[in-house]
């Protein structure tokens, strides 16, 4: 599969930083790609990264342009989102404002109740109220700071948090200020 014509998955390199990548830089050197990526086929005829995305990611960088991949057909784009949360929980876990952001953008899309997505994922309703908990107290400037990789997530969840402990009720910025 050309490296060129696959998407990155935003939400799942929140949980990958510049360390991740040169780590995995250079086990794929050594011992060349031990788990290959899974991609996403989308009926619009984009590829998406579902799972492996620090792989993907050191692969791109060391100028792989064609890489053994696993192909999934993707037949609704909410699938993909479910998908990439049932991969994760089989590998190292992304982190908590990942996996926030795929259980919110699986809830909006789809019509799966928390629930039911935290039976699928094995998990009990109440992580799932966790995750959803942290993305809505996140302010969209800060969501969109760890989006854009301006801010680490472990950086945001850590300030938001003392933030909330002194406002509580109030969506977390950076500032202080909602």
């Amino acid at each position: 599969m050309e490296t060129a014509f696959v998407k990155d998955n935003q939400v799942l390199s929140l949980s990958v930083n510049r360390q991740d990548v040169e780590r995995c830089a250079r086990v794929i050197r050594e011992y060349g790609l031990l788990t290959p990526p899974v991609i996403g086929d989308l009926p619009d005829g984009t590829r998406l990264v579902l799972s492996g995305e620090c792989e993907f990611l050191a692969l791109r960088e060391m100028g792989v342009r064609n890489v053994e991949a696993v192909a999934v057909p993707i037949l609704e784009e909410q699938d993909s989102s479910r998908l990439s949360l049932l991969l994760a929980s089989l590998r190292k876990s992304p982190n908590a404002l990942s996996e926030g952001m795929l259980v919110a953008q699986l809830l909006k899309t789809s019509k799966y109740t928390q629930s039911q997505v935290g039976e699928m994922l094995g998990k009990s309703v109440s992580w799932v109220n966790k995750r959803i908990s942290l993305i809505t107290r996140l302010h969209p400037a800060v969501r969109e700071l760890v989006t854009l990789r301006q801010l680490c997530p472990h950086s945001a969840i850590l300030k938001c948090f003392c933030r909330w402990i002194t406002n509580p009720g109030r969506p977390c910025s950076l500032t202080g200020a909602t």
